[in-house]
């Protein structure tokens, strides 16, 4: 967690530093945003249902703040909230269904890209690095105890373009992949509830949609 924070602050420090003479967009340089990242559910339940009619997908829900700190470039911390299920074995060796919460945090450096491009408007290049903490519990069992809490980190490339309407609203879209540092054992079922839940942290996070609307406040 320790060499997590120190690279996030790495990141802002990095951003802020490059330009500080820059007087932002149109002279604010704060932005508040909230992102909805979407990703399809390769294997079900997923946080709607354990049925498969139709086409499910996991989301991660990200409120943070976006600092202009050069032409071209923004940097920014936020939040990440998301739900979800899984399947695996159970303590008897049958399978079940399980809930899974997570929370967590991350920072993230962007650049805009072409010759005359002015943050935070046009197309952009994005990395991120995340850290995730959850747990997770059976379903349909009355007075069922949630895991101990586990650890995942993530990096994440991101392009897409941003919008400004009114010089004060701003909307987003891109496309993501990510990778996280554990997960890749594939639903596996001869291990345990804990080594799946960290496949699915890694399914909700390794590709994707995103979409965004945010506030350019000062």
């Amino acid at each position: 967690m320790r060499k997590f924070l120190t690279v996030c602050l790495f990141v802002l420090c990095l951003g802020t530093a490059s330009e500080a003479q820059n007087v932002g967009f149109i002279g604010r340089r704060f932005i508040v945003n909230a992102d909805l990242s979407l990703s399809p559910a390769f294997t079900l339940p997923n946080f709607i249902s354990n049925e498969g009619k139709y086409w499910h997908f996991n989301y991660n829900f990200s409120p943070g703040f976006e600092i202009i700190a050069g032409q071209k470039i923004t940097v920014g911390p936020y939040f990440n909230f998301f739900t979800t299920a899984f399947r695996s074995k159970d303590d008897s060796g049958r399978f079940a269904y399980y809930d899974l919460t997570a929370m967590g945090a991350g920072a993230f450096f962007k650049i805009y890209l072409g010759k005359n491009a002015v943050a935070p408007l046009g197309r952009y290049f994005r990395v991120q690095f995340d850290w995730f903490s959850f747990n997770y519990k059976l379903q349909d069992v009355e007075n069922a105890l949630p895991s101990e809490r586990e650890n995942s980190f993530g990096v994440k490339l991101e392009y897409g373009r941003d919008f400004v309407l009114c010089q004060r609203l701003k909307l987003n879209y891109g496309f993501f992949l990510g990778a996280t540092m554990s997960g890749y054992k594939f639903f596996d079922f001869h291990y345990d509830a804990v080594e799946n839940a960290k496949t699915r942290v890694l399914e909700n996070y390794c590709i994707g949609l995103k979409l965004g609307i945010g506030f350019v406040a000062f």
